[in-house]
């Protein structure tokens, strides 16, 4: 079995929806926002829409994860946790990166997210920065 990617269409949102507000998953998301499948479901259709966004799904004989690529580069993975820690990661990103042919990208990665460290690290990213944020609930 191949690890391949294919472009992400409005019919996989529900399995979007259901993989990125996975407990699993959510912990690593720079957002920690919970939204409605219906918010969720506005999104990707306005994410769809924007043709320099670039949304693969990844495909080891079924869905098991999605790959971004913002229109500025900012690229992120999500990938179900039993298929992590395989290489799949790896594989389904340099495809994405290969099939995008943007100049530049940029992984945010939470700092307790060793394993996506390591995937993007071994494509040849290179920590440049920290971001410090404040939200201030007032």
């Amino acid at each position: 079995m191949e690890i391949s990617i294919r472009k992400i269409c409005e019919s996989d949102t529900k399995y979007l929806y259901e993989l990125l507000f996975d407990d699993d998953i959510r912990k690593f998301c720079l957002s920690q926002k919970k939204v409605t499948y219906e918010q969720h479901c506005e999104y990707w259709k306005k994410r769809l829409n924007n043709p320099e966004n670039k949304d693969y799904m990844i495909l080891y004989s079924d869905s098991i994860g999605c790959i971004r690529i913002n229109f500025d580069g900012t690229i992120s993975i999500a990938i179900k946790k039993e298929f992590q820690g395989k290489g799949y990661g790896a594989i389904a990103l340099k495809l994405a990166i290969e099939q995008s042919k943007l100049k530049e990208y940029t992984a945010n990665i939470r700092p307790k997210n060793v394993v996506s460290k390591k995937v993007f690290k071994k494509l040849g990213f290179q920590k440049k920065y920290e971001v410090y944020k404040l939200i201030n609930d007032q």
